[in-house]
């Protein structure tokens, strides 16, 4: 498989996020270093509030020697930068007698005294109430955080990854495996041709896929198609006009986590069968939760950026709104797409919309705000004054407006949204995709920043990109392909 430095970031990334599960915690983490704490074993301590070492143990950061970065930056915010430089420049380790003294952590004791000085300080902390402890913990980390840790983790995340057309020599390395588990294990699925001769998967909760093959063609509502590098993931409950149920949203994020970890799928299309894209939230299905607000408490957003072990935040209530993906995604978008359906078409990076088609905040009638995204993407797209009247109105935004205010790329014929969104699919597809990742992300992670940091991301997010890809197409260009705008061979 050719190396894809965003997936390679992706997965940096993730391993970066489990180890700082352990800073974002709102409970105490205490380390107990005995032994060796090196490489990504330190990354690991250094995450935790207190760390106490036994003083003959050792810590460092060897990797720095050869091929590695350390991707938590602790060093750094722990030791300050003229320390920090002094073991990253070197790859040394140093016993715990020097790491107490450096204040690198907290204390350094005899082997022998380590375990009863550990318990002591957890069983100390023990005492305070539980919510100053997480009060205390979360000011403290604040201040780290608004000294700019998390673009320097960024950086040092990049840094650490494979970078297979960077390295030189002994420095070259194996391309990366994203060896994550899915969200819920595994994609039930089965196989069959459609009628255009195209793979059709059927996508239902996961679990033992043995367990599901019976059930599968009554019971799943949503089922993937693809035709070379494009999926098209298709929502199937048009009795009820698509209404998001739980067993779809689960069935939604199961296929779209596939998707974004199939190294051959590069762009998806999301679709609603039966002439409606989606009619929200399934108010039925939410009546229930009078009765019983658990199912509602389990995907509640979380406090922090905490993830669960599989690198995820719970599912959003329309299911994908909260996944972050690396490739592109287009709605196409047929009849109703209201309340909790404009939210998931706004989750979707281009729409293209049926003339009989509308968006609409229905759900404005009845109570039930917008908690999957509507109020944060729908400003970003089409303004603030635009949004807040089509938010407090709840009124219906027909294809034409939605294309005139930028709430929509394309407007076509009635039943034609799912083939030209697929034709907008395949010509993305050609595309060298290191490319195209890079530029999606950076149009997302510039939102908020100063113009200079903005540009300073979108430097660092793009070389990768540059050296996988955009040398090689400036030679295929110097050597005749493509000129004066022409598409059609690059």
């Amino acid at each position: 498989m050719p190396w894809d430095p965003m997936r390679d970031y992706r997965t940096m990334k993730g391993w970066t996020e489990d180890f700082f599960s352990i800073w974002r915690s709102y409970k105490p983490v205490v380390c107990k270093v005995h032994g060796y704490a090196v490489a990504g074993g330190s990354d690991i301590a250094l995450c935790a509030d207190l760390v106490l070492m036994a003083e003959d143990a050792r810590i460092g950061y060897m990797p720095a020697r050869v091929w590695g970065c350390p991707t938590t930056a602790m060093w750094v915010y722990r030791l300050g930068a003229e320390r920090a430089k002094r073991m990253l420049l070197t790859g040394d380790t140093i016993d715990g007698r020097t790491a107490k003294a450096w204040g690198l952590v907290y204390d350094a004791v005899p082997a022998g005294e380590l375990d009863r000085a550990v318990e002591a300080l957890a069983a100390r902390m023990a005492g305070v109430p539980k919510n100053q402890l997480m009060m205390q913990k979360l000011m403290i980390n604040q201040a780290y955080e608004n000294m700019g840790l998390a673009n320097t983790q960024m950086i040092a995340t990049l840094f650490d990854g494979d970078h297979a057309p960077l390295a030189r020599g002994p420095l070259v390395q194996a391309p990366c495996r994203d060896a994550r588990l899915s969200r819920r294990g595994r994609v039930a699925r089965q196989w069959a041709p459609d009628s255009r001769g195209r793979r059709r998967e059927a996508c239902g909760t996961a679990g033992d896929a043995a367990t599901q093959d019976d059930a599968t063609e009554e019971s799943m509502t949503v089922r993937i198609e693809r035709s070379g590098k494009v999926w098209t993931v298709i929502h199937s409950r048009p009795e009820a006009r698509n209404a998001m149920d739980p067993e779809s949203a689960d069935a939604l994020v199961d296929a779209f986590v596939a998707f974004n970890r199939d190294p051959e799928a590069a762009v998806a299309v999301l679709w609603g069968e039966g002439g409606a894209f989606c009619a929200g939230w399934d108010l039925k299905y939410g009546a229930s939760l009078l009765d019983d607000p658990r199912p509602l408490e389990a995907i509640a957003y979380p406090l922090d950026d905490r993830v669960r072990e599989n690198g995820q935040l719970p599912r959003g209530p329309l299911g994908p709104t909260r996944l972050e993906l690396d490739k592109p995604v287009i709605a196409a978008v047929a009849g109703p797409a209201v309340a909790g359906g404009f939210e998931l078409a706004l989750w979707c990076d281009v729409r293209v919309m049926e003339e009989s088609a509308y968006f609409g905040v229905y759900c404005r009638r009845w109570g039930v705000p917008l908690i999957d995204g509507g109020t944060v993407r729908l400003p970003r797209i089409v303004g603030v004054g635009r949004a807040m009247e089509i938010i407090l109105t709840g009124r219906k935004v027909p294809a034409a407006e939605a294309l005139r205010i930028g709430a929509c790329e394309q407007v076509v014929g009635d039943g034609k949204s799912r083939e030209y969104g697929e034709a907008m699919a395949h010509e993305i597809a050609r595309f060298p995709q290191a490319c195209v990742r890079a530029d999606r992300r950076s149009v997302y992670t510039q939102q908020g920043l100063t113009v200079r940091e903005a540009m300073r991301k979108e430097w660092y997010n793009g070389i990768p990109a540059f050296v996988a890809e955009g040398a090689a197409g400036a030679g295929r260009f110097a050597a005749g392909k493509g000129r004066h705008g022409d598409f059609s061979e690059i």
